[in-house]
């Protein structure tokens, strides 16, 4: 039998003052006990099953980014250890794992792109890192006909900016968006959609003459914020103390003119690294991983938090598979899929894949949602020759 992976993304655990709602703040946290306490089972499972070899996180485990605009960080292993504390269910079977039979492999996303490998390693013994710097890294296959990915590396405001305010600094724009939205959400207890107000934002840049800081102030503004109000870095990234959101916008302001200057070999144009933040990332495996001469047949995306699967002819042309008289899974010659994610209100869901040797060996991909008590159910599945 063939290799047998899970992958998972976007799991975005908080630490205790997320979820708690001490010193009369609201939770403004993603991902809260319950949460925890299914992740916890499901990792069990995953450990118990003799047939997985690999678990792939890629990418947002942890959350780095959720913190209201006026809260002091503490230093980087503090911040990810406080996570990991509050955590601990999630994290022992995640070490059970880490230490077992199988693999358990770590890819960077935005939100835990701080996240360094001495740190990861400290919390999870075992845990094999793939990250190649700050919010970036991928996992293939020996043969490399599969290629995993968080997908913000194709983004217009996730992407990692060592250029906008030199190499000194990896945080782009969406974080300091995300904090100002924290900070909205600890003191109205508004429950908002974080990535879907950062889509509406990034749709405005689309739609008119907008650039990214004016997408930003909106942005701020709507969270209470001034240009005036200070954001508390205390050397967070290499930012000293506070800075302002003013000079955040300032910053920040050119990202969309000078995306191919800054990124002349990242494969995709900056409208496609707009989509690649708030629809979906199946552009950028079309742009950047499927071609008829290069050997990958599946690409595997987190980020957006919308479960996929997309399945593409040699034409590149989407199609849908048939619905009667028998699947005929020798059509597609690529697919793209995405992990979905684990927060607060969303269906939680995972990809399995799996090598099918035979005489003519192919690669099964499958979405999958786990729920409470061992529920595994399909959602939608595909294979492609290999």
């Amino acid at each position: 039998m063939g290799k047998k992976r899970i992958f998972i993304s976007d799991i975005h655990m908080g630490d205790a003052r997320s979820q708690d709602g001490s010193g009369g703040l609201h939770r403004y946290g993603w991902f809260n006990k319950e949460r925890e306490a299914l992740l916890a089972e499901f990792l069990e499972m995953v450990s118990e099953d003799a047939s997985i070899d690999e678990l792939i996180v890629i990418g947002d485990i942890f959350d780095d980014w959720v913190c209201p605009s006026n809260f002091t960080q503490p230093p980087a292993v503090e911040r990810f250890k406080k996570i990991a504390d509050y955590n601990d269910k999630a994290i022992t079977a995640f070490k059970k794992i880490a230490t077992g039979n199988k693999k358990l492999i770590y890819l960077p996303g935005n939100h835990d792109m701080l996240l360094t490998k001495d740190i990861l390693e400290g919390i999870i013994p075992g845990v094999v890192y793939k990250g190649t710097s700050p919010g970036l890294g991928a996992y293939e296959d020996p043969i490399g006909y599969l290629i995993a990915e968080h997908g913000n590396k194709y983004g217009l405001f996730n992407a990692p900016d060592p250029f906008s305010n030199g190499t000194a600094h990896s945080l782009p724009l969406g974080y300091f968006m995300t904090r100002a939205l924290a900070y909205k959400m600890s003191q109205t207890g508004e429950d908002t959609d974080y990535v879907s107000a950062l889509a509406d934002g990034i749709k405005d840049l689309m739609e008119g003459e907008k650039r990214a800081k004016a997408v930003y102030e909106a942005l701020a503004e709507a969270a209470g914020l001034t240009g005036a109000s200070p954001i508390e870095m205390n050397g967070v990234d290499n930012y000293a103390n506070t800075i302002k959101s003013s000079k955040v916008a300032e910053i920040f302001k050119d990202i969309y003119k000078k995306w191919a200057d800054y990124r002349p070999d990242i494969g995709i144009t900056r409208d496609y690294a707009q989509y690649a933040d708030f629809i979906q990332l199946f552009k950028t495996a079309e742009a950047v991983h499927f071609k008829l001469d290069g050997p990958v047949k599946i690409a595997i995306f987190g980020h957006s938090h919308e479960v996929s699967l997309r399945r593409y002819n040699a034409s590149y042309e989407e199609y849908e598979k048939p619905q009667a008289g028998g699947v005929d899974f020798t059509t597609p010659a690529f697919i793209y899929a995405n992990s979905g994610t684990w927060v607060n209100g969303k269906p939680t869901t995972y990809i399995e894949t799996k090598e099918i040797n035979g005489d003519i060996p192919m690669h099964r991909v499958r979405i999958m949602r786990y729920k409470a008590g061992g529920e595994e159910i399909l959602l939608d599945e595909d294979k492609v020759h290999i």
